[in-house]
């Protein structure tokens, strides 16, 4: 995966979000490479998560003579996704992605029902619903270093002079946990640096779905001062941001660089899906549509050191006054060379300085 990886992202990172594929179709057709998603008729369009991977998928099928499609579940179900998965199955698809945790226990079983179908999932590993673990070999894993890119983001904020912050999650996931927490880490270094008392709001809204429950949630959150919030979920940030046009104060975007949704946005933690996604289908199809030994039933930790996750830098998408490209450059080399470890830590929560108050409870 690390030689492919490193052609793809050759010209660096470039979080943005790239248009749909001209060549898309349902999942009815015959497609070599299928994407089941995991939300409504707007999955492959939600400007995050999954458009994310969907945009790696038809850029490299696109460029490769391949062809592609994605299926929308008719529930957010283990048997609504195997139902998918099996339909992509029967129709001919050579490989499926499934970006996300609510897959895990659906992988599980179709890596069974389908032996001669590769899978990648993104952010969880195959269980059963008494979580007993195994993964055939037809199933390559990823999980994201998201404590990074959220201490990045915290990090920079707080550099930014802001000392009211908020986080939004979604459900409560790993993936979900390591972006809070790190922010929360990246927040109180910041704090501690520029020697600053910072006060931080932090809950969970078990959806990654916007609702007007939620959106006048974070209207209260900033009309009792919160300067920021971490939207960090799918779909949610339609409210998140919602609530910051209308009180006019900051966001922060997740997993794709969401500068170009709102005026809101001060930066977003982002994972780098799209380039994962075409480099893991090159190890497959460069190695006659198998997976190499590598590759094959096991799991890969990706994070900085990939270059994939942090923060967007590009022109236009930079919007700190204070914090700078460089200072944020300097951060990241530390990442890479190890002199900075932020903790991946999800069943605690982080430990932070005098500088710093959480509120678990907001």
């Amino acid at each position: 995966m690390k030689k492919a990886m490193a052609a793809v992202m050759a010209a660096g990172m470039a979080f943005s979000l790239m248009g749909c594929g001209a060549n898309e179709t349902s999942g009815n057709n015959k497609s070599q490479i299928v994407l089941i998603t995991d939300g409504s008729e707007e999955s492959v369009q939600d400007s995050s998560y999954n458009e994310s991977v969907y945009n790696g998928i038809s850029e490299y099928a696109v460029g490769h003579n391949k062809s592609y499609a994605y299926i929308i579940p008719e529930t957010e179900t283990t048997e609504a996704y195997l139902s998918s998965i099996d339909q992509a199955a029967a129709n001919g698809a050579e490989i499926i992605v499934c970006p996300g945790s609510a897959f895990e226990e659906a992988i599980y079983q179709a890596q069974t029902d389908h032996p001669n179908t590769a899978f990648i999932l993104f952010d969880g590993t195959p269980h059963d619903a008494d979580f007993n673990y195994s993964q055939s070999g037809n199933v390559h894993t990823v999980l994201f270093q998201e404590e990074q890119a959220g201490y990045l983001a915290g990090y920079g904020t707080v550099m930014d002079g802001y000392t009211k912050l908020g986080f939004a999650g979604g459900k409560q996931v790993p993936s979900v946990v390591r972006y809070g927490y790190g922010f929360i880490q990246g927040a109180d270094a910041a704090a501690e640096k520029l020697n600053v008392n910072i006060s931080i709001k932090y809950t969970y809204t078990n959806s990654f779905l916007p609702t007007d429950d939620l959106t006048t949630e974070m209207e209260a959150w900033y009309k009792d001062g919160t300067e920021v919030i971490f939207s960090c979920g799918g779909m949610m940030y339609q409210s998140v941001f919602q609530a910051a046009e209308d009180m006019h104060a900051k966001v922060i975007g997740v997993d794709a660089d969401q500068s170009k949704i709102s005026d809101t946005v001060l930066t977003s933690a982002v994972k780098n899906l799209g380039s994962i996604s075409q480099s893991l289908l090159s190890d497959f199809y460069d190695n006659d549509k198998a997976w190499p030994k590598t590759d094959a039933g096991t799991l890969t930790v990706v994070g900085a050191n990939d270059d994939a996750v942090g923060l967007p830098t590009a022109d236009g998408t930079w919007k700190f006054a204070e914090f700078t490209v460089d200072e944020y450059n300097a951060l990241y080399t530390g990442m890479k060379d190890g002199k900075l470890v932020i903790s991946n830590e999800v069943d605690v929560q982080p430990t932070v300085s005098d500088n710093t108050s959480v509120d678990y409870d907001a």
